[in-house]
């Protein structure tokens, strides 16, 4: 959440700022892609977590770090293929079908650059 809130008020001066980006969020295609980005940013650290060990044994920690931005991107591209697909805000993030998405869209990017 901390990723996802510092992303949207990177460009905020003020109190005010804020407050109008957040009054943008009322209708459905607005909470839609805060809610990707928001996944998108929570599956990147998962993946960080649970396969940065693995890429640096592999490539080298130069190399890996050099694929991280390509590694969000990729995340948050598939994220959005599932926004797409169906309304994130129905998936049952805290449950099985949550936790097999994140899973599938982990291992998709571990592939790709394993």
């Amino acid at each position: 959440m901390d990723e996802t809130l510092r992303e949207l008020t990177q460009d905020s001066e003020s109190f005010q700022d804020i407050e109008a980006l957040f009054a943008t969020f009322v209708d459905i295609a607005a909470i839609e892609a805060l809610l990707e980005r928001f996944f998108g940013n929570y599956i990147y650290e998962r993946f960080i977590r649970s396969f940065y060990g693995q890429l640096k044994q592999r490539h080298g920690a130069d190399k890996t770090k050099s694929f991280l931005d390509s590694i969000k991107e990729c995340i948050r591209a598939l994220v959005e293929r599932q926004r797409t697909r169906g309304d994130l805000s129905e998936v049952q993030w805290n449950g099985a079908q949550g936790s097999a998405l994140v899973r599938d869209i982990m291992e998709r990017v571990f592939a790709i650059f394993a």
